[in-house]
């Protein structure tokens, strides 16, 4: 049996192709209204076409767990998925200050960039600039990504429900980031309930509960697939959420296409922020107070913040909640009324979410 991974890569390649051709036709329907028509929705293909389009594969996965057919709409809708998801990155890079990801310039920086050489701004005016018309440029994939949802979504009843569920959790992505931002202006600790609730609204609802559940909606899934396929989603998004943490903190920064250490620059309030502090003693407490919202880091500043997270044990109690909620999602997928190839794939992705590398 294919490893669903290799069956995800496989299917991408479709999936990229109707990302492009959908925002190419976009843009030259559009062309009469703005000339930012020709150079916004291809900018944001190119930059959905480098990710993973993992959210875009969920969806098809979700819809043969429902016991549905992969049709050209199905690959449409996640097409729609991976626009909305870019869009939100590029809004989230400029509400973190991002300049990189993927290994190439954020959309707000390459602006910043053009407009600087130009025009001659200055450096703040071109950052400003910058940010404004890459928001713009993602609102109008926010938009587009509807209106491709719209065209493919395979009835009426189906298109409302899905279109409730997107407005819902797309609306509660927004408001974890506030919560993330709030949390981050903070110099104390956060309780790990509190950043579990904001990874599940900012992070595990939509990369997973969302596409899986578009999916088995299109296959008109009953309410007896829908709960306990939703349940395996949270799991696996707070895994996931948690792994990127983690390689933001340990991975390189040629394989995650940032810079390391933008976390802690950030003062995110990761579970790797809460189990460090709970742990440490009062002078290295001080030490890492200084360095978390700094607003910049050393190799040597990182390699001593990897050196506590390890003496501390902090990195040990952080590994043993992803074994935890790794456990409680293998139990979610016994609970799955699927074959039993079906469910050796959604182990597989459970496996795939712990041991990622990137």
């Amino acid at each position: 049996m294919t490893h669903i991974m290799d069956s995800f890569a496989a299917r991408a390649v479709r999936l990229r192709a109707r990302i492009e051709a959908f925002l190419a036709a976009e843009a030259q329907s559009s062309a009469a209204i703005s000339k930012w028509a020709a150079d916004a929705l291809p900018r944001l293909a190119a930059f959905a076409g480098q990710g993973k389009l993992l959210r875009g594969n969920l969806a098809l996965l979700g819809c043969e767990l429902g016991g549905g057919t992969l049709t050209d709409g199905l690959y449409d809708i996640g097409a729609a998925l991976e626009i909305v998801h870019s869009s939100i990155l590029v809004h989230d890079d400029i509400i973190d200050e991002d300049l990189q990801r993927r290994g190439a310039p954020t959309l707000h920086a390459a602006y910043a960039r053009q407009f600087a050489t130009a025009l001659n701004l200055t450096p703040a005016r071109a950052r400003r600039v910058g940010e404004a018309l890459a928001t713009c440029a993602a609102d109008a994939g926010f938009f587009a990504a509807y209106s491709l949802l719209c065209d493919a979504a395979p009835e009426a009843e189906v298109l409302r429900r899905i279109v409730r569920l997107w407005s819902r959790e797309f609306a509660h992505v927004a408001l974890g980031e506030m919560d993330d931002l709030e949390l981050s202006l903070s110099g104390t600790p956060a309780s790990l309930d509190s950043i579990l609730q904001f990874y599940r609204s900012k992070t595990a609802h939509y990369t997973f509960c969302v596409p899986l559940e578009t999916g088995l909606l299109c296959a008109r899934a009953p309410a007896t697939t829908m709960a306990p396929v939703r349940a395996l989603g949270e799991q696996l998004g707070i895994i996931f959420q948690i792994k990127d943490d983690e390689l933001g903190l340990f991975g390189e920064a040629t394989a995650i296409g940032k810079p390391v250490g933008s976390d802690v620059m950030q003062n995110k309030k990761t579970v790797y922020h809460h189990y460090l502090f709970a742990r440490v003693g009062a002078a290295d407490a001080a030490r890492l107070r200084q360095l978390f919202g700094a607003a910049q880091v050393t190799a040597e500043d990182m390699t001593y913040v990897r050196r506590m997270l390890l003496d501390s044990g902090a990195k040990a109690a952080v590994d043993a909640l992803v074994r935890d909620r790794a456990r409680a999602a293998h139990a979610c997928v016994t609970a799955i009324p699927v074959t039993a190839a079906q469910q050796e794939q959604l182990r597989q992705l459970v496996e795939y979410s712990v041991t990622r590398t990137k």
